[in-house]
């Protein structure tokens, strides 16, 4: 074999091994959070308001949001609220008494991103010039693929977590059950939270020790 096709064959062998290792890998990118339970924590009840809370584990956040949180610097905090009574109650987040986070910024933390996965491919191209556009193919469905799984993220955020500007309905014979984000630095031994009847507009107050 002459030294021209040693090499073409060198090429075609590094070529054959990135494309099957790209069907392996494309698509690595997921969230598939899990719904959130009961929490295990403890409990307040009042006028039939049924209230519990606890903040989450990391294995819990890895569990129901696919992500590591507490690798960004956060701590969960899961709250439920079931209403018993013949009120309809609005819980303002601006009650609670720890800082919470905005769940875009959050989100956005925990976005993946896109970029190192995309230079290596282009990388790989590089290195093996002749066959630069097939190597472009699977850089391009990464990154297609990566801003899938954020704008999934994102839904799942609006649909399960409470924002620093949330106010939410938790109407009679309904069931609230969502988290909030915190600071760890900023996380407190016990939650305190108002709940408003949106009709007399009386105030129920709940603490729950969380730690």
């Amino acid at each position: 074999m002459t030294q021209s096709n040693i090499s073409t064959f060198s090429k075609l062998s590094v070529f054959a091994v990135t494309i099957g290792l790209s069907s392996a890998f494309i698509g690595c990118a997921k969230y598939k959070p899990a719904s959130l339970t009961k929490p295990v924590g403890a409990a307040e009840k009042k006028n039939d308001i049924n209230v519990s809370a606890q903040v989450l584990s990391d294995s819990e956040c890895k569990h129901y949001f696919s992500r590591s949180v507490g690798k960004k610097g956060y701590k969960v905090v899961q709250l439920h609220i079931k209403n018993k009574s013949n009120q309809d109650l609005v819980l303002d987040a601006s009650t609670i008494n720890m800082s919470v986070e905005n769940k875009d910024h959050v989100a956005s933390r925990l976005h993946i991103d896109a970029t190192p996965r995309v230079v290596g491919w282009v990388v790989c191209g590089l290195f093996i010039l002749p066959f630069l556009i097939p190597f472009l193919i699977p850089a391009v469905v990464e990154a297609i693929q990566v801003s899938k799984v954020n704008k999934q993220l994102d839904r799942d955020f609006d649909s399960r977590v409470l924002d620093m500007n949330s106010k939410v309905a938790v109407n009679s014979e309904s069931t609230l059950n969502m988290v909030f984000f915190v600071r760890k630095e900023n996380i407190a031994d016990t939650l305190e939270f108002s709940l408003k009847d949106s009709t007399t507009k009386t105030i129920t107050k709940f603490s729950v020790i969380i730690a």
